[in-house]
């Protein structure tokens, strides 16, 4: 309950769960609809005690999240990248100056970076989202003074960059293999066999760069002609999170990929269990390097797989057998990888 000293012109409010606030007005009126304002916010939730929020620092708080969240619910690396790049960035802005109107303004910096490649509006999505859920996080679980969080000015700030195009949905991409490009890629490739097995096991499998990358012996199942994939290796740290459903699953061994299979336990030195010593990032790279030196246009490695998928449809699978190959758990899903070529469809009327 509001107390007034100084002839009534300075209210005091002590309330339980709340700091003491005060402020000094020129009339008792105006004090009395304050603390009759005041009161009523704090009772409702939506009060903000801006002295109490003013020594708080955004950076910290990311630093903060992390160390709490990144334990038990491992962050992948290139989130957990930018979020440490934005802890040091933010490491003097109070949390006061984070309003929807910098946020915005962040988001056209990033999006027309002028020291490198600017991010596409996809990119920068995910990091605005990346600072509402250090918001979120801290106001919901950290107590007082981040209780006195107010609205998350990030989820406003969206909203505005979403109505402004400057941040948007991921593009669905149609990229497929034009004539001449996989022999391009494999005779360049001619003396390093970790990419060119890469590239004809993701184009006759389907299975994702990470899948590719972590392929052992072991998990090729010849007599029952399937493959086991392996989950990622930090999925075992992860408990009762959503990842936790990601079970290890299999998948047919289909000729095309038998073949090349075959053909690379022939040739190779099986001294290693791993198909692969390259990393997933590696052969990443390696391939970004390589497309750029042909002269291959707009190519990622990832598009082998929506190559792939859409040569299953084309060979007449059904929906169900191509996404027990791909892994898709719905229809909504596998459809942004399908890419039908229109010539095909004429061939089949």
């Amino acid at each position: 309950m509001a107390t007034f000293t100084r002839g009534g012109k300075k209210a005091t409010i002590r309330k339980v769960g709340y700091a003491t606030v005060s402020k000094t007005f020129e009339t008792k009126t105006e004090a009395r609809q304050w603390a009759l304002q005041t009161e009523a916010a704090m009772d409702n939730g939506s009060w903000t005690d801006v002295n109490a929020l003013r020594p708080m620092v955004y950076g910290q708080m990311i630093t903060r999240y992390l160390a709490e969240v990144h334990p038990i619910s491992p962050i992948n690396s290139g989130k957990l990248a930018t979020m440490r790049r934005m802890a040091q960035e933010f490491d003097r802005l109070s949390v006061l100056e984070l309003t929807p109107a910098f946020i915005v303004n962040y988001a056209n910096n990033l999006t027309n970076h002028q020291t490198g490649l600017p991010l596409s509006g996809h990119t920068v999505g995910h990091h605005i989202s990346w600072m509402g859920q250090v918001w979120d996080y801290a106001k919901t679980l950290w107590g007082h003074p981040y209780s006195n969080l107010g609205d998350n000015p990030a989820t406003t700030a969206k909203g505005v960059l979403s109505t402004l195009g400057v941040v948007h949905d991921s593009d669905e991409r149609d990229r497929r293999l034009e004539p001449g490009e996989y022999e391009a890629l494999i005779n360049a490739e001619a003396n390093h066999w970790q990419m060119r097995l890469a590239i004809d096991i993701s184009l006759t499998s389907c299975l994702r760069l990470g899948e590719v990358a972590r392929l052992h012996w072991e998990d090729v199942v010849w007599n029952e002609r399937l493959v086991k994939i392996r989950r990622p290796e930090n999925l075992h740290r992860i408990k009762k999170t959503k990842r936790m459903k990601s079970k290890s699953r299999d998948i047919p061994l289909l000729p095309k990929f038998e073949v090349v299979l075959r053909a690379a336990y022939e040739e190779r030195d099986r001294k290693n269990d791993a198909l692969f010593e390259m990393t997933a990032k590696s052969l990443s790279n390696r391939f970004q390097r390589l497309t750029k030196k042909l002269g291959i246009k707009d190519l990622r490695f990832h598009d082998l797989r929506h190559e792939a998928i859409s040569r299953l449809f084309e060979e007449d699978l059904a929906i169900p057998e191509v996404a027990r190959v791909s892994g898709h758990k719905d229809w909504g899903e596998l459809r942004r990888y399908v890419q039908l070529r229109p010539s095909h469809i004429v061939d089949k009327l």
